[in-house]
């Protein structure tokens, strides 16, 4: 850096390596535009690098902080009397610099020039050096400002220094569900990739700026390609400011294993700036250094402004765009009407008509952002306009027209009942006119301002004299934010909260906002039974639900939380017009869910629960329309003639009823059958049942499980006979008249049985083959005695109950063990008769011995 000319060089600084050195990008004519600058006779703590290998001396943060806080972005001046450097430093950002040793005085309109080195001192976050330059008067000022912030334990010389012990530790979900963060930007990958520490714990992430991406930078690419010009405009912006950031979601990579630890594995998530410092990127757009990305654009506050920014540098053909030959995409515009069913975001409505969705955005106006789902966040009087749109307008028919796309938004003037939906958001004060992003202004461009000077004269909404605080969105919905639900779930449960359905992801699961806590939670419904989503009435269940609750008011009382972060609650509906009613008692009497095994076993099904699904099923709506679906119900006090058609230990047996129903089944399955064809496979469901054709016999099938690719059935159950199969390749639909018949076949206990604990599996293959030589084909009784896990019956010779049984003759041949149970007066005479084989067991074994 020497000249021949004792002559101060000018610069700005653009990194603080430590509190005694800085990094400062030099003005012409310094021969060496980027150096490192270590304040001359001074030392500061050591600041730890990122990884950990060189960890944090005490005060070293703070010192950092100090010199970063008064220089970052500063003008500043160095003499050019340094010799020239033999010391260099790699820095991430920069590469290889050379260091010098020297005095930076920052440029200053008000004050005058400012000795940089003298405010470190007089701050106590730098130590002077021993020196035998002690007659030096600037060494002597230096020393005796020390003498001074070391008599007033300043900086450093206070005691109990503050160290970041890096890494730090951390976890998704705490990172997820704290979600906004005042950051320090450590470093910068590629022009909207930077790396953060996050205040105040100092977790290191990477985060990739939502709704853009910049090219790839490479140190010794051309520094006049967009993405080394990138790179350093985001470097002079961001790097070691402080920005405040909203983190969005996890980038998962194949190579992510979430056992990991996550600091090493993975740490990097999608998120925005908030507020001022989001500008730069729309700068960055802007120059064509960076370009729009719509899959992440919900997440992105200004996502219309990164689209008008990108448009602007297509047409000046600036940056990336400087050699774009490809024309704009023109997407024809076609009208659309349907029914709205639901707001997206503050701006932007999902409209149906028949088996077509598509999301429109409104055109002409900017509405505060706000987004729910995932990581969303808001901005001011942003939620109020979802809120807006959402209790006008979800369920009511829209008029759409289509005024301009890009990528994949949509713009539009959208109308219901005649009246402009954008310009009714500015009338409320909850948007502001804004020029069209592309495409045509909206036809009602013209009645938008209008409403704009209406609404700023009654200073309503955004044009009013104090704004609501944004609402925050804490999300827990997502299994990697276990942690946190499980915290959070204690505030919620037994309590009463109003909330929003603002997804339904099946027939029974929710994800829910809690407005008053900003919750967003995942939530099923007490006392009914889960559909799968491949589920023939899952999917029934789901559109059903879709249909009549998607962003319906309600009313939530959380009551447990299972392993997978669901939060099981009661759920009584609000809707729009009035109409209150508990939502698992709507679902179970249309025939859309049924009561919770478990509730059933255990006696615990609430009464109108019962009355309900009673009566769904004598209606035959919903699941009930499909008798294959459901277990024949054994009554008590009534025997089934049956036969037993497969043995799976010595005390459980499917046994197939012995009926006209039969005889029908096997009629109609020797007739003529359609085939399935392969692909009709993927419109298929589980549970629903088809023919099998197994060992050139015909049986109803259910379907358990597919393929992986939904190819090729993989799994049926026989109905009839209650056996699993994976053998079936040869699959016909099954008849309508067929689906009316329930399964004729079910899976049963021998009541007061228990099988040998002690039998080995040969002993017990023995066992049920000479079960199999006394009973096949035999015409047996079925008689329940009780009810727990499956039903346990009497299987007897006779009809009457006190005949010859088969449970006898299980004890008789010591194929089981009696166990004893509660049973009504019918079966005490049958339980005595089985207790004697005990006793007489018993004898023997005393006179034996």
């Amino acid at each position: 850096m020497s000249h021949q000319n004792n002559t101060d060089y000018r610069g700005i600084v653009e990194g603080i390596l430590s509190g005694d050195s800085l990094i400062i990008r030099f003005l012409p004519p310094c021969p060496t535009p980027i150096q490192i600058v270590s304040l001359e006779h001074l030392v500061a703590p050591k600041f730890g690098l990122p990884d950990g290998n060189i960890q944090d001396e005490p005060h070293g943060f703070h010192a950092w902080d100090f010199l970063r806080r008064t220089c970052i972005g500063r003008r500043v001046t160095v003499s050019s009397r340094s010799r020239d450097s033999v010391m260099q430093r790699v820095h991430p950002a920069f590469g290889k610099l050379p260091i010098i040793f020297n005095r930076v005085k920052l440029i200053d309109n008000d004050r005058g020039e400012q000795d940089v080195g003298t405010l470190a001192v007089k701050e106590g976050w730098v130590k002077v050096r021993n020196s035998n330059q002690n007659e030096n008067p600037y060494i002597k000022n230096l020393q005796k400002y020390q003498s001074e912030a070391e008599k007033a334990g300043k900086g450093i010389w206070a005691p109990n220094g503050f160290v970041r012990h890096l890494p730090v530790d951390f976890t998704d979900d705490k990172i997820l569900s704290t979600r906004e963060f005042d950051a320090i930007v450590e470093g910068v990958s590629n022009g909207t990739t930077l790396s953060l520490f996050l205040l105040p714990n100092h977790e290191l992430i990477m985060m990739q700026i939502a709704g853009c991406r910049a090219p790839q930078f490479k140190r010794k690419m051309d520094q006049n390609s967009p993405g080394f010009l990138s790179h350093q405009q985001t470097i002079r912006k961001f790097l070691h400011r402080v920005v405040r950031v909203r983190v969005c979601q996890k980038v998962e990579t194949n190579n992510y294993n979430q056992n990991h630890n996550q600091n090493q594995e993975n740490k990097t998530f999608v998120g925005c700036l908030v507020g001022a410092p989001d500008r730069a990127i729309v700068s960055l757009i802007k120059d064509g250094l960076a370009q729009f990305y719509h899959k992440t654009a919900d997440f992105a506050p200004n996502a219309d402004q990164y689209i008008s920014s990108e448009l602007e540098a297509r047409e000046a053909k600036r940056g990336i765009w400087a050699n774009n030959q490809t024309p704009l995409e023109s997407k024809p515009l076609a009208d659309f009407e349907g029914k709205v069913i639901s707001i997206r975001s503050s701006s932007s409505l999902l409209i149906q008509n028949g088996n077509e969705t598509k999301l429109f955005h409104l055109n002409n106006i900017r509405v505060p952002y706000f987004f729910y789902n995932k990581g969303g966040g808001s901005e001011p009087h942003g939620f109020e306009a979802r809120e807006f749109l959402r209790r006008h307008y979800v369920g009511q028919l829209v008029k759409v027209v289509h005024d301009g796309s890009y990528q994949a938004r949509d713009y539009a003037t959208i109308y219901n009942n005649r009246k402009c939906i954008n310009e009714e958001l500015v009338r409320n004060g909850l948007a502001e006119y804004s020029a069209p992003i592309i495409g045509r202004p909206s036809e009602r461009e013209t009645q938008i301002k209008q409403a704009e000077t209406e609404a700023k004269a009654k200073k309503l909404g955004l044009f009013g004299d104090s704004h609501p605080e944004p609402v925050k969105i804490i999300d827990l919905s997502n299994y990697s934010n276990k942690t946190e639900a499980f915290s959070h779930f204690e505030a919620v449960k037994g309590k009463k909260f109003d909330a929003i359905i603002e997804h339904v992801s099946s027939g029974s699961k929710f994800l829910v906002f809690i407005p008053s806590l900003g919750y967003f939670i995942r939530s099923g419904i007490n006392g009914i039974l889960p559909y799968a989503a491949n589920d023939e009435f899952g999917s029934a269940s789901k559109n059903y639900c879709m249909e009549h609750f998607q962003q319906a008011d309600i009313e939530i009382t959380p009551s447990e939380i299972d392993k997978y972060c669901c939060f099981f609650s009661s759920i009584t509906v609000k809707t729009f017009y009035g109409k209150i009613f508990d939502l698992a008692e709507d679902l179970i009497g249309n025939g859309l869910a049924e009561i919770h095994s478990r509730l059933v076993k255990t006696g615990k099904a609430p009464e109108n629960f019962v009355a309900l699904q009673r009566n769904a099923a004598m209606k035959g709506v919903g699941v009930w329309a499909d008798r294959t679906r459901h277990n024949r119900e054994l009554v008590f006090g009534k025997f089934e003639k049956v036969k037993i058609v497969t043995i799976w230990n010595t005390v459980m047996y499917a046994v197939q009823f012995l009926d006209d129903y039969m005889n029908q089944i096997n009629e109609v399955l020797n007739q003529p059958l359609t085939r399935i064809e392969p692909e009709e496979i993927k419109t298929l469901h589980r549970n629903q049942c088809v023919v099998a054709k197994y060992k050139n016999k015909f049986y109803r099938a259910r379907i358990e499980n597919f393929e992986k690719d939904n190819s090729a059935i993989k799994e049926v159950k026989l109905i009839d006979i209650q056996q699993m199969n994976d053998a079936c390749t040869e699959f016909y639909h099954l008849p309508e008249e067929l689906k009316k018949i329930e399964p004729q076949a079910r899976a049963v206990k021998l009541a007061f049985m228990d099988p040998i604990e002690d039998y080995t599996e040969e002993q017990t293959k023995t066992a049920v083959n000479d079960l199999w030589s006394i009973c096949s084909d035999v015409i047996l009784y079925m008689h329940l005695v009780y009810d727990d896990d499956h039903p346990n019956v009497l299987l007897t010779d006779q009809e009457s109950p006190n005949s010859g049984s088969l449970n006898s003759v299980l004890l008789n041949k010591k194929y089981a063990k009696f166990t004893d149970h509660e049973v009504t007066s019918e079966f005490e005479n049958v339980k005595n008769s089985l207790k004697e084989y005990i006793i007489q067991e018993e004898s023997e074994e005393v006179s034996t011995s």
